[in-house]
């Protein structure tokens, strides 16, 4: 696969790694296209979201029914193709579908993320958009409405 990436093909990890996960990387065949950055500022950590041509969201099968992470958010709302190695069944994989987000694989089966891996590299780009309802400011009025409902004026 690393043969037929483009060119100047860069993988990059950011955050807090255990050792094992960076072992992982070193023997993976590909580590020359992979670099790992320390964890950064949120505010640079969004930046480099918007300048990436791809994002990469990884939540293990072992992870709890229910739980949806932050980033997950942060990610649709930078308008990218996301590279989802989620469970196809989760809440996650439900949202990114119902968000035109379709590249989803498992991260334990590497026959499904080449699959996603050839995809983001031959499909041609299009357009992600925000669902109107997720928002901030419909969130806000849901809200509102809720703790309205709730608790009256």
């Amino acid at each position: 696969m690393a043969g037929s990436l483009p060119k100047d093909t860069r993988i990059l990890l950011y955050g807090n790694f255990f050792r094992e996960a960076q072992q992982d990387v070193a023997h993976s065949g590909i580590s020359d296209l992979i670099q790992i950055v320390p964890q950064l500022d949120h505010w640079l950590a969004l930046s480099q979201m918007l300048a990436a041509d791809v994002l990469l969201l990884a939540i293990n099968s072992s992870s709890p029914r229910g739980t949806l992470s932050s980033k997950i958010f942060e990610y649709l709302r930078a308008q990218k193709p996301i590279l989802a190695m989620v469970p196809a069944q989760n809440e996650a994989a439900g949202l990114l579908r119902a968000c035109n987000q379709d590249l989803i694989c498992a991260m334990e089966s590497p026959d499904s993320i080449l699959h996603c891996l050839k995809r983001v590299l031959n499909e041609p780009l299009r357009q992600y958009h925000v669902p109107w309802e997720l928002e901030r400011q419909a969130q806000i009025r849901k809200l509102a409405q809720t703790l309205q409902a709730r608790f009256g004026n």
